[in-house]
């Protein structure tokens, strides 16, 4: 039945069977419930938000993908990361339309300034404030919280609104790297992954007492300020949590600790298994060295005793989200897997949350399913595929190595930012930065259609988020 919050009763209510039940799951879930129709979650995991816990195999019920009908469509999934969360004000504002508003003011925090640093060095960059003028615009906020925190709202949601879920609960074959579901839509295998574009993505939090006494760490600790250093091979952003307010009731202008996230290239050689998060190795296993960073970085990543860790290698996208008969379709991750700590991947999973939902709660007939789901793949997918290229090719540019090309990227930084605004900045400028990637997206869309779907965009190894209904 669709639920007290529902905003339309459509004639047909169709049954949903979402295999991911991480934030693309949960998310997709609770607009799916909105509109009106069954759903049914499946999650490998046991629900705990804690790296590198799994669910013994033995205790997990299973069944081959092959094996799987309408009434019964399983998951093999990873279990949740930890850390902070980017929410840009696209997000913010469908967190806000799905009823979680106040749990925002409770759980996150805005940021206003963005911090450019080089990460090589320590210097910094220029700055840029978000006014009044450009966030009005927006409507919404840009805003930090905890990952936890985030899937807590949504499985929060998705069970008010009448999702079911169960947890512990796979599909054997299938996993992001082999994939079959999305073998199920795109009608052939992924293809391999490129050897030399391998990344590893590090993410630790540090309580704030052991920066506080630190003159150069003492300045990171601003609730509405977001630093971000790029050095040779590297990005890494560090930002502070707000405090839990069962702990904390009063809203203060200091954080208990402070989320940090780094991405760096990775010249190892990459075993299956180090694709999914652990916290059993150091930076030194991950490549990551402190002669590499400035002075700064270096007294906090000394202080990250315990970090969380992945490797992955950039694989190409899907070319079609939509299975040839329109009974499966790629939402979340699996549609247009981000790069790790992207600022863009969750912000696109809500997305294509909301679409789905928007569009299936007009349906009037069975036989709409695939005129609905064309709408869904013609709506998203190149949107995505532009989002996803552009990400890729600016931290491309953000990860220049020392020398005439850090310094000409920084410079060019600094043009866009000298006016500290976005309501003054260089414009010529700015496009000279930031446009370049999206119009090298847009080239190379058009040439993959020219190609008959070759792919030239990368992507990752990600959750696998699809849906089946009967």
């Amino acid at each position: 039945m669709p639920s007290a919050t529902s905003t339309s009763s459509p004639f047909v209510s169709l049954r949903f069977i979402v295999v991911g039940g991480g934030i693309s799951g949960l998310a997709t879930a609770t607009t799916l419930r909105k509109a009106g129709h069954e759903v049914l979650v499946l999650e490998k995991g046991g629900g705990k938000i804690k790296v590198g816990c799994t669910t013994p195999p033995s205790r997990a019920f299973s069944r081959p993908v092959r094996e799987l009908t309408s009434d019964c469509c399983l998951l093999f999934t990873r279990d949740k990361s930890k850390g902070g969360i980017q929410s840009p004000p696209n997000m913010t504002k469908l967190l806000i339309k799905w009823g979680l508003g106040a749990h925002l003011k409770e759980r996150a925090h805005k940021c206003d300034k963005f911090i450019f640093n080089n990460g090589n060095t320590g210097k910094q960059i220029g700055s840029m404030m978000m006014g009044e003028e450009f966030l009005r615009d927006l409507v919404a906020d840009f805003m930090f919280l905890q990952h936890k925190d985030l899937y807590t709202m949504l499985y929060q949601l998705a069970v008010k609104e009448g999702a079911k879920i169960r947890f512990n609960t796979c599909v054997t074959e299938v996993d992001s790297s082999t994939a079959v579901l999305r073998q199920v839509v795109t009608d052939s295998e992924d293809e391999p992954p490129n050897a030399q574009d391998r990344h590893v993505i590090v993410t630790f939090t540090i309580p704030v007492h052991e920066m506080e006494s630190d003159g150069d760490l003492r300045e990171l600790l601003n609730l509405s300020e977001w630093n971000i250093w790029l050095g040779e091979g590297y990005i890494m952003n560090a930002n502070l949590l707000v405090s839990d307010p069962h702990t904390r009731p009063l809203f203060s202008m200091s954080g208990e600790k402070i989320s940090a996230t780094i991405i760096h290239t990775y010249s190892g050689s990459l075993r299956p298994e180090q694709e999914d998060w652990s916290e059993n190795r150091t930076l030194e296993q991950c490549g990551i060295y402190l002669s590499n960073f400035s002075p700064t970085l270096q007294k906090i990543l000394k202080r990250a005793t315990s970090v969380a860790s992945r490797f992955y290698y950039v694989r190409q996208p899907p070319d079609d989200f939509v299975c040839a008969n329109s009974r499966v379709v790629l939402a979340g991750e699996s549609a247009h897997p981000m790069l790790p700590g992207s600022n863009h991947g969750v912000s696109l999973i809500m997305e294509d949350a909301q679409t789905l939902g928007s569009l299936f709660a007009r349906i009037r007939s069975r036989d709409q399913i695939s005129q609905l789901l064309t709408a869904y793949e013609e709506i998203r997918h190149p949107h995505c595929y532009e989002t996803q290229t552009w990400d890729y090719h600016q931290r491309l540019q953000m990860k220049a190595p020392v020398g005439p090309q850090q310094d000409g990227r920084d410079e060019l930084l600094r043009q866009t930012m000298a006016y500290g605004g976005w309501d003054h900045m260089d414009e010529a400028s700015f496009r000279l930065v930031w446009a370049w990637s999206l119009r090298s997206s847009r080239t190379m869309r058009q040439r993959r259609s020219r190609t008959g779907g070759a792919n030239t965009a990368p992507s990752s190894r990600a959750d696998t988020t699809a849906l089946r209904w009967r």
